[in-house]
């Protein structure tokens, strides 16, 4: 199957790929842009992201391999927003912590219009449900910010990342997520490795819920990984990352993910490499296998 430009201009970057050039953002968007990428997924923390969340990040800042607790420098979300396009470039994504979804909301709402994104993804609970009942309170939550943006004509999306599988009381907090958020306001993310993690196939929950996702992380594993105990935990999270490979030079089906995701209407297909040693060779390599999908 030969790539049309529909497919590119579909494609993006997650920044979390490039961890080891956002200590220089705007040279970080001119290279994206060189190689030929025309949407980006953002990662926070942002000016308008909660002082908890800023916090937590400079504890976690080095092991990312980030020198920085602010890879905007300071910029608002105006300027941030203007260095992207300066280069050519969209953000139809923005990744936003629950801390930020939860207590700095009103200010999420004034600050994002900014950026023209249509999609507001929360990439993971830290405390994961315990039980069905806190799964369902989570999607009552999700309905809640979902409603509350598409007043300003986004949508509210929850990007899986494994632990959502785990089994309880004869069930699945992934399931319930499904069953129990409203399509209206709610749409998700599937990160093909992660849901491989937790022992799934993102084929049958592509052909399942065909009207459910609106993006998909692209990327690779160099050999099968799944989660030693439930996933619930950075630890097991970080053992994963290791497996991560460029997309095509693994072993995951990727060409039937992304043609299953193309035939149901995902709208953008963010390749990802968490924390990329080589940030700009996954860039190519990754350009060069959608190109030639």
């Amino acid at each position: 199957m030969s790539i049309d430009i529909k497919l590119i201009e579909k494609s993006g970057v997650q920044l979390f790929t490039i961890m080891g050039l956002l200590d220089d953002f705007k040279k970080s968007m001119q290279i994206i842009s060189s190689i030929g990428y025309k949407n980006i997924e953002l990662f926070g923390p942002y000016p308008f992201s909660s002082d908890e969340t800023k916090k937590e990040w400079s504890n976690f800042k080095e092991m990312f391999g980030l020198k920085k607790d602010d890879i905007f420098d300071g910029k608002n979300s105006k300027e941030i927003y203007k260095i992207i396009k300066d280069n050519d470039l969209n953000v139809p994504s923005l990744h936003i912590d629950l801390n930020t979804l939860r207590y700095n909301f009103s200010q999420l709402l004034n600050e994002v219009k900014h950026f023209n994104s249509r999609y507001i993804v929360l990439p993971a609970l830290m405390e994961p449900p315990k039980t069905i009942d806190g799964y369902k309170k989570c999607a009552e939550e999700f309905n809640s910010y979902g409603k509350k943006l598409s007043e300003i004509d986004m949508k509210f999306v929850y990007h899986n990342h494994g632990y959502e599988h785990k089994i309880i009381d004869n069930n699945e907090g992934m399931n319930v997520l499904f069953d129990y958020t409203n399509p209206e306001y709610v749409k998700f993310e599937l990160d093909v490795f992660w849901m491989k993690a937790a022992g799934k196939n993102p084929l049958e929950y592509l052909k399942k819920y065909p009207s459910r996702f609106a993006l998909m992380h692209v990327k690779d594993s160099l050999e099968p990984f799944v989660f030693s105990k439930d996933g619930e935990t950075p630890d097991q999270w970080m053992e994963g990352i290791s497996f991560v490979s460029d997309p095509g030079d693994g072993i995951l089906p990727l060409k039937e993910y992304i043609s299953e995701g193309l035939k149901i209407g995902i709208d953008y297909f963010m390749i990802e490499k968490d924390l990329s040693q080589d940030p700009i060779k996954t860039l190519e390599t990754s350009y060069d296998f959608l190109k030639n999908f």
